[in-house]
């Protein structure tokens, strides 16, 4: 009988996981000297496009468990950058707002994505980062799909 055999160099989702985790590496080596964890990265983001999210919000927007979510947002709020509101009109809702604090970030910080987004495409021409983009985003369709399928049963 023939022995299977996986190749991480040739699999799609090793690949694309492998540039996901380099992507975010160099990212988090440039926010943390200004005391951003990667946990909090993505609430920043979320929170300067949309303040006033609630924490289930929060945690859907980035596919990920409310406890983790949590955990996040009290070490921001110890840190400064976000306070927690009770909601006036659902008393169980909590809204999550940016401080003056994480608000000032905003424009120090989003530049760093633009930054890792142009080191790593660097070599693409325009033409090449286009068709990247368009091939990525048809791999995540696909798999929300079938995400979805599976989901419904």
């Amino acid at each position: 009988m023939a022995m299977l055999t996986y190749d991480m160099d040739t699999s799609p989702g090793d690949l694309v996981n492998r540039a996901a985790k380099l992507f975010a590496q160099a990212l988090y080596h440039r926010i943390a000297p200004h005391g951003i964890s990667k946990g909090q990265w993505p609430f920043l983001m979320l929170l300067w496009d949309e303040d006033g999210l609630s924490q289930k919000e929060l945690s859907t927007r980035r596919g990920i468990k409310e406890a983790t979510t949590v955990r996040a947002l009290d070490r921001m709020e110890r840190d400064g950058l976000v306070k927690r509101v009770r909601d006036t009109k659902d008393r169980r809702r909590t809204n999550i707002f940016l401080t003056a604090k994480g608000s000032e970030l905003q424009p120090l910080l989003v530049p760093f994505t633009s930054e890792v987004n142009r080191l790593a495409t660097a070599d693409f021409s325009p033409e090449e980062a286009e068709t990247f983009l368009s091939l990525v985003k048809r791999v995540i369709g696909e798999l929300e799909k079938d995400q979805t399928r599976l989901e419904a049963g």
